[in-house]
C-alpha cells in the first residue's frame, strides 16, 4: 500500500477518499483519470479487497474510509515518530549549536551507511532546499554496491529539487561509470582529489558538516577493487557489498559550523553550477 506515491486502484482510491466519501459512480470516474482502461469488475474488485481488509466502509452507494483503519494508521506513525524524534541521537544531532559536535561509531560499513543516510536525510528536512547538498568521497562505492539504497536517497534528493553537488577523489573506470547517474543542474558529479586520506568522506548541508572516517582496511580494499576493476558488473558489485559486512571500526561526526561549512563550498564552487 503506497497512498503517498500512488500505483495501485487501491492506493488511489484510499488518496481520493482522504478529501472525504464518495459516491461510487463518482469515485470510478475520479480513478478512470488515473487508470484510463480500468473496467468495473476491477474497481469494485479493489472495494472488496479494501472492504475486506476494513480500510473502506461501503454503505448504500457511498465509500468512505473506515475511521478505525485510520486510528489504527495514526497510531502506527505515532509510534514511528516517537521511536526516531525521541531516540537518543536525533535531539542532541539536531539541536547543535555553532561549531559543537557529536559523534557516532560503527562496528562495519553497512550500518555506517544506512546511519549516513538516515542522519542526511534528517538534515535535510531542517535545511532549505534552496542550499545544495555538497558531498566529497575518495569514491562513490557505496552507489556500486548498495544501489537501491543509494538511489532511494538521490531520487529524494531530486524530486525535492535540491541540488546535489558530488565530488570524487577517484579517476578510475568506475568512476566514471557512476558519472553517467548525475545528469543536469541538480545532480552534478565532478572528479578531482580534494583529500589525500582515501578513508576521508566529507558533505555539507547548510552550516552541517558530516564527516566520516572509514576502517582502513575497508578504505584500502575499497581501492584495490576500484584500480582493478574496470565495470560496474555483478562481479564488482558483489566484491564491494562483501567489505560492508566486515567487522570494522568507522566514525561519523556531525558538526554545526558556518565557516567550516563554507570553505568546503568554496572549494566546490569552481567545479559546479549553483542555482542562485
Amino acid at each position: 500500500m503506497d497512498i503517498i506515491s500512488p500505483k495501485e486502484s487501491s492506493d488511489f482510491i484510499i488518496q481520493f477518499l482522504s478529501t472525504g466519501p464518495k459516491s461510487t459512480s463518482e469515485l470510478l470516474a475520479l480513478l478512470r483519470t488515473k487508470k484510463p482502461h480500468l473496467t468495473k469488475q476491477g474497481f469494485y474488485a479493489a472495494l472488496r479487497s479494501l472492504k475486506k481488509e476494513e480500510v473502506i466502509i461501503l454503505y448504500k452507494k457511498t465509500v468512505s474510509l473506515n475511521t478505525a483503519w485510520i486510528g489504527r494508521m495514526q497510531e502506527a506513525l505515532s509510534q514511528i515518530s516517537a521511536t526516531y524524534l525521541d531516540s537518543p541521537y536525533m535531539p542532541e544531532m539536531l539541536s547543535l549549536h555553532e561549531k559543537e559536535s557529536v559523534s557516532f561509531t560503527f562496528s562495519n560499513s553497512k550500518t555506517l551507511d544506512t546511519f549516513w543516510g538516515h542522519a542526511q536525510s534528517l538534515l535535510l528536512t531542517r535545511i532549505p532546499v534552496s542550499e545544495p547538498l555538497y558531498a566529497y568521497d575518495p569514491h562513490y562505492w557505496f552507489y556500486v554496491a548498495r544501489p537501491d539504497t543509494e538511489e532511494q536517497l538521490i531520487r529524494n534528493i531530486e524530486k525535492s529539487g535540491r541540488q546535489f553537488l558530488m565530488m570524487v577523489g577517484g579517476d578510475t573506470e568506475l568512476d566514471k561509470t557512476t558519472q553517467k547517474r548525475f545528469a543536469g543542474s541538480l545532480l552534478q558529479y565532478y572528479r578531482k582529489e580534494l583529500f589525500s586520506d582515501r578513508a576521508y568522506y566529507i558533505s555539507t548541508i547548510g552550516d552541517y558538516l558530516i564527516e566520516v572516517t572509514l576502517d582502513h582496511h575497508i578504505s584500502e580494499q575499497v581501492e584495490l577493487l576500484y584500480t582493478n576493476n574496470s565495470r560496474n558488473n555483478t562481479e564488482t558489485q558483489e566484491s564491494l557489498r562483501s567489505l560492508l559486512e566486515i567487522k570494522s571500526r568507522n566514525k561519523i561526526r556531525i558538526t554545526r559550523n558556518h565557516a567550516r561549512a563554507l570553505s568546503l563550498k568554496k572549494k566546490f564552487n569552481s567545479y559546479f553550477y549553483i542555482a542562485s
